[in-house]
């Protein structure tokens, strides 16, 4: 097998990438960007296996079988491991809706396709993502998928003009990738772009372009100081300043991914960054188990989330990594490291014991998922099966083709149409109520999915910029609409989910401008946008009425109603009294002191339905049965209520 000379200071530099991401993922203050450590892994893989290919290729040396069983030598051993006790943990601990997705991502894992998995299920920085244990096994799918190609069209450029060709292969690929990155992400294909191979392929390929031109890098002098020094502040400001935005990577991602490429280059021996602090002792130690330390740190956190029922404190992550590097030392001591010895483990062995663990781990992961998530582990008395929601047609997300004048979003259609809702996802369930409690009444669902009414700030959806002026010129234009519901989830937009704040007050989020700065007066511009909505409506002769959101949750009430082990009957919160009525006037007093005092005009009206269940507190069920789907979205039972007295509002001042 070929070998690069041993450079601990980039080991050091892994320490320096794995660090940041277990700091950004345990919330952590000043490490707002440490998820750029995996954009400086993909630099460090390109840069030396690439180094690995061409020095096969140019001795004629490359083989691929020998280039799959190093990497099966390398990755499989700490992977299988950690996937075996990850699903081990998983079975005690996770409630069977949240078991069934792990079986999906545990097949996806195994299959490499765990990135096009999460593609299609998640945004990366939501916070239910948080609470999966395989989330960053889309780093290595992605990884995995471009050394299928890579390699293959590296070796077949050498064999038809050589280097120079291969070179010039890989500079066309790199600036296809980076290109396309920009193109994807600019087309508001936010969560693709993050994801796809092809948009993060050129982080890979700065590596690979690097390894090319090493042999002609100065070895010494001031360059190489000011280089390498210039790189380690690309990094540390990517670290510290940066932040988890649905917008990355674009641009941006130039500066972690240049600056690991000026640190591989130039850090030497004798300078400062090369020769001194990248190898540290304890740096070069992390970097070491850097991989082992990745594999464990999800699912480490991941369960610390499912028992403390919310966001663990600082001292619980400290922990939580202390235990994940006891765990990564030991993977890399005892798994690891036998795993190289090729007397012990030849090739014949290491392909076996990957065919056999592979077949193994995917099937557990379609037993987990074909079974349901195994509610059969919990006894019947205890096991809550939560509602799955319908199709939401009229709920706008993602450019889908539904107007805001659809007739198929038209309730009761063979009534005259008089009213119509506006809001985002939590009004499908309240119109839908509302139209079987008012059956003579037609009412048209104006809905888009998390799209708040748009103030002086950035929306990030792109969907949602192009939607809301045309939702709001409909109902302007519309003769026959006289009154506009409004119904939103102000508090999401205002503090996030409930989960990031709960018991503790709520704190606000930060707006941006189109350039990704932060505004102030987080509450003042939702206000003014919301503001601006029910006045441009006033203006047009629109009756307003306003309403309160509907309570969230705590948690995923698959969560809360569960045991938090499969050895326990008894959940964290309460079925009727999950949460004090206090938090949720607290949670929501911003919308409600605006609503009352806009109330005033003679066009609007407040109308105050989310607190209809609550007394002494808010309950997650509701006759007997769960109110909820997730953490906020109700249910067709627990909004009926709150329908009857919107209804009663309504016809108190003759709107129907």
């Amino acid at each position: 097998m070929s070998q690069l000379k041993h450079r601990p200071e980039i080991d050091g530099l892994r320490a320096l990438a794995v660090i940041p991401v277990l700091l950004f993922h345990a919330n952590f203050p000043g490490f707002s960007g440490g998820f750029v450590g995996v954009d400086i892994f993909f630099v460090i893989s390109g840069f030396l296996i690439t180094g690995i290919l061409l020095k096969e290729n140019e001795n004629q040396q490359y083989s691929i079988t020998k280039f799959y069983e190093r990497r099966a030598r390398r990755l499989l051993p700490a992977l299988f491991s950690v996937l075996a006790v990850t699903s081990v943990a998983s079975y005690l601990l996770l409630p069977p809706s949240e078991l069934l997705l792990y079986g999906k991502s545990l097949f996806a894992s195994i299959a490499m396709m765990s990135n096009m998995y999460f593609y299609q299920t998640l945004n990366y920085f939501s916070v239910s993502a948080e609470r999966l244990p395989l989330l960053h096994m889309w780093s290595l799918s992605v990884e995995e998928q471009f050394y299928i190609l890579y390699p293959l069209i590296l070796s077949a450029c050498f064999a038809v003009a050589g280097r120079r060709l291969s070179f010039a292969v890989t500079l066309s690929l790199l600036a296809a990738s980076y290109v396309g990155m920009l193109y994807v992400m600019g087309d508001n294909q936010l969560t693709l772009g993050f994801y796809f191979v092809g948009t993060r392929a050129w982080e890979l390929l700065v590596g690979s372009v690097l390894a090319y031109y090493m042999h002609k890098l100065p070895t010494q002098g001031k360059v190489n100081d000011i280089a390498s020094l210039t790189g380690l502040g690309m990094l540390l400001y990517a670290i510290t300043q940066f932040e988890a935005t649905a917008q990355y990577p674009n641009a941006s991602a130039l500066i972690p991914t240049i600056g690991t490429a000026l640190i591989l280059g130039f850090a030497r021996p004798s300078t400062w960054v090369g020769g001194k602090l990248l190898v540290f002792s304890p740096f070069v130690f992390v970097g070491l188990i850097s991989y082992s330390l990745y594999l464990w740190h999800q699912p480490v956190f991941a369960f610390l989330r499912a028992l403390n029922g919310s966001h663990p404190t600082l001292l619980q992550f400290s922990l939580g990594i202390i235990g994940s590097a006891v765990l990564a030392y030991l993977t890399y001591r005892f798994v690891e490291t036998p795993f190289r010895d090729r007397e012990k483990w030849s090739q014949k062995r290491i392909f076996t014991f990957s065919l056999v663990g592979c077949t193994l781990l995917a099937a557990t992961g379609l037993l987990f998922y074909v079974k349901k998530g195994l509610p059969e582990r919990y006894d019947a008395n205890v096991f809550v099966e939560v509602p799955k929601q319908g199709e939401r047609i009229c709920v706008v997300r993602d450019f889908s083709d539904v107007t805001p004048d659809d007739q198929r979003c038209h309730r009761n259609p063979d009534a005259p149409l008089t009213i119509a809702l506006m809001g985002d996802s939590h009004g499908n369930e309240l119109v839908e109520m509302l139209a079987e409690v008012m059956p003579n009444t037609g009412i048209q669902q104006v809905t888009h999915s998390g799209c708040p009414p748009i103030g002086e700030y950035y929306h990030w959806d792109a969907s949602c910029r192009e939607w809301y002026p045309k939702a709001l010129d409909y109902l302007i234009d519309s003769e026959e609409i006289k009154t506009v519901i409004i119904h939103y989830r102000h508090t999401l937009h205002l503090y996030g989910e409930m989960g990031d704040n709960y018991p503790a007050p709520p704190q606000n989020k930060h707006f941006k401008n189109e350039a990704g700065d932060k505004l102030p007066n987080t509450n003042a511009l939702y206000l003014a946008g919301l503001d601006a909505l029910v006045n441009t409506l006033t203006d047009a002769g629109k009756k307003v009425v306003l309403t309160s959101p509907t309570p969230d949750l705590p948690d995923d009430i698959n969560r809360m109603m569960m045991p938090k082990t499969v050895f326990s009957d008894k959940t964290k919160y309460s079925r009727t009294q999950t949460f004090p009525s206090s938090y949720y006037h607290d949670y929501v007093s911003v919308i409600v002191d605006y609503a009352r005092t806009k109330q005033a005009h003679p066009l609007v009206s407040f109308a105050d339905i989310g607190p209809t269940l609550c007394d002494t507190h808010c309950p997650a069920f509701y006759r007997d049965e769960p109110g909820y789907h997730d953490s906020n979205h109700v249910t067709l039972k627990y909004v009926a209520p709150l329908a009857e007295r919107l209804k009663e509002h309504l016809m108190a001042r003759s709107i129907h």
